[in-house]
């Protein structure tokens, strides 16, 4: 399945991820927010889902935002690889709505910051249903790591 136009930015708007996150399968409602002009390269997820931390006054409610890179804007390489199963999941009917988008890793200096290009988030920017794709091929199969450094 083709993952969409390499010129497409990041879509705003509201997702469900049937299965939420990998690690934080609670998340799964969320507001994706481009950053600076609409349909660039960065953005900010944020679930509308609250997590329960535990503090030492009880449990409070914290919001879940994350940075998030359209990897076909900023690594014209890159190409993911999703079944046809999942144009079915995510009710795919124009593949020209399906958005990519990779989770980013803040470094702290001199740490560089790097994206998931591994497993990214699959959109479908007319019904906003989505999901996390974790391939079932090892990383040195699929040619894209977790940790893949942003460029300067």
């Amino acid at each position: 399945m083709n993952p969409g136009a390499p010129g497409r930015g990041l879509p705003a708007g509201f997702f469900e991820l049937a299965g939420g996150l990998v690690g934080m399968p609670w998340a799964r409602r969320f507001e994706l927010q481009p950053l600076g002009e609409a349909g660039g390269a960065l953005g900010v997820l944020r679930s509308q889902d609250a997590a329960v931390v535990p503090g030492p006054a009880g449990a409070l409610g914290a919001t879940l935002e994350l940075l998030v890179v359209a990897p076909l804007l900023v690594w014209p390489g890159y190409h993911v690889e999703l079944p046809d199963a999942l144009g079915q999941e995510l009710r795919l009917e124009d593949p020209a709505d399906l958005a990519v988008v990779a989770l980013v890793t803040v470094g702290r200096p001199p740490a560089p910051s790097t994206a998931n290009l591994f497993a990214p988030l699959v959109l479908n920017r007319s019904n906003g249903r989505g999901c996390q794709h974790v391939p079932s091929r090892p990383q040195s199969e699929v040619g894209f790591g977790t940790a893949v450094e942003l460029p300067g």
